[in-house]
């Protein structure tokens, strides 16, 4: 997906490929694990995809640039309201470092 490509969340996802959560911080990792059981977002009943989506979207509210930046790889595209998700690769440039800041569960979900 090239960099001019207007990300809208009622036209484009957001997901992760397996294995990004080893290049979460420790400090922000931790964190956002804490924020999710102290607010009761995640339950024993909870899927573990549904626990990947939102600790993505807890630690994207924390990282800073050059860690998003390290996500390379891990993140991709998918256009929604498709009958099968088409991952594109992402450009990971400052605008869409503050786009999943502002609002990352419009996104990840």
């Amino acid at each position: 997906m090239t960099e001019t490509t207007l990300l809208t969340p009622d036209l484009y996802g957001i997901g992760c490929f397996e294995g990004i959560e080893a290049l979460y911080p420790i400090h922000v990792l931790a964190d956002a694990i804490k924020k999710l059981v102290l607010t009761k977002t995640i339950t024993e009943e909870t899927s573990s995809a549904e626990i990947r989506t939102q600790l993505a979207v807890e630690v994207m509210k924390e990282l800073t640039y050059p860690d998003f930046k390290s996500l390379r790889g891990y993140l991709f595209a998918y256009r929604r309201h498709k009958p099968s998700i088409r991952a594109e690769s992402l450009a990971l440039t400052p605008e869409l470092f503050h786009l999943l800041q502002e609002k990352p569960e419009a996104y990840f979900n």
